[in-house]
């Protein structure tokens, strides 16, 4: 198991605490629209996860050691990951503020708009802050990302 799908192990689950937990404080349901939901959160959480870590793994095969490719890589993609995370939450707001008063579709705009945006709070903190806390408690003992590459060209050559 490489580091990736080890940091996944703790973002998921946080993005889909923060998910529930605002179904919950909004009074809403956990339904199939919740569920759909979640899987979009996932998504979005894992995918801002690896933008940080793809990079700094191409860092690391550059020769940075994991100390400074961390902090290059958090400060490339702390944009990104913010801008994406801002306008899905922004998105989701209509969706919240609309459910003032009765209407058709109300507990399917809920479940689907206080899913994401709680999620997203939490998963956007915890992938700017976990993640390469993470990364780099996982990956501090290994050797670089393409030690095996240069071990098979130093024996052909």
């Amino acid at each position: 198991m490489n580091t990736k799908e080890r940091l996944l192990f703790f973002i998921v689950p946080l993005a889909v605490f923060g998910g529930l937990v605002f179904i919950l404080f909004l009074n809403s349901s956990v339904n199939i629209f919740s569920q759909i939901a979640l899987v979009i959160l996932i998504g979005i959480s894992t995918k801002n996860s690896i933008l940080i870590v793809d990079y700094i793994n191409q860092l690391r095969i550059k020769g940075k050691n994991i100390e400074a490719a961390i902090k290059e890589a958090c400060d490339l993609r702390f944009r990104p990951i913010i801008m994406t995370s801002l306008s899905t939450m922004i998105a989701m707001m209509p969706l919240v503020i609309g459910n003032i008063g009765p209407g058709a579709g109300e507990g399917s705009r809920l479940a689907v708009g206080s899913t994401i945006l709680g999620g997203m709070i939490i998963s956007t903190f915890f992938t700017l802050y976990v993640t390469p806390t993470m990364y780099l408690a996982l990956a501090k003992n290994t050797k670089r990302i393409d030690a095996v590459d240069i071990e098979l060209k130093k024996q052909l050559n």
